[in-house]
């Protein structure tokens, strides 16, 4: 597989959306708030530049969106390397609206291409509020 197809492949899986045969594909079909988790490893050697990539271009980027709750980069404790990324949006519609931004798909690649792609998986939950 080549670099570019393997990246194409990464990308549509973790963008957050993808769309398929013309078909939007969703990660979550509650009402109200929601919040994606992305498990990643950075690359070894690469763990400060993923961090540094999250708070100058991908946070920055996401922060400004309608809808946009919250985002966090966590280190895992006693695991190097490994990192869950946090996205809360106010709706499943708005965070799809911004994975499909030209802007999503600039900084992106710059933040998750830090992280080995095999290793990413992601997990989304409906968010009860206690308002």
């Amino acid at each position: 597989m080549t670099h570019r197809k393997a990246y194409a492949l990464t990308l549509a899986f973790l963008v957050c959306s993808c769309v398929a045969l013309g078909k939007e594909v969703r990660r979550f079909d509650g009402p109200g708030p929601m919040e994606l988790h992305v498990h990643l490893t950075a690359i070894a050697g690469h763990a400060n530049q993923l961090e540094e990539a999250f708070r100058e271009a991908f946070y920055p980027a996401i922060s400004k969106q309608e809808g946009f709750r919250h985002s966090d980069l966590l280190r895992i404790p006693d695991k190097q390397g490994e990192y869950v990324l946090t996205i809360a949006f106010e709706s499943e519609d708005l965070r799809v609206r911004w994975a499909n931004t030209p802007l999503h798909n600039e900084v992106w690649p710059k933040f998750s291409g830090h992280a080995i792609e095999s290793k990413m998986s992601v997990e989304v939950f409906g968010v009860v509020d206690g308002k």
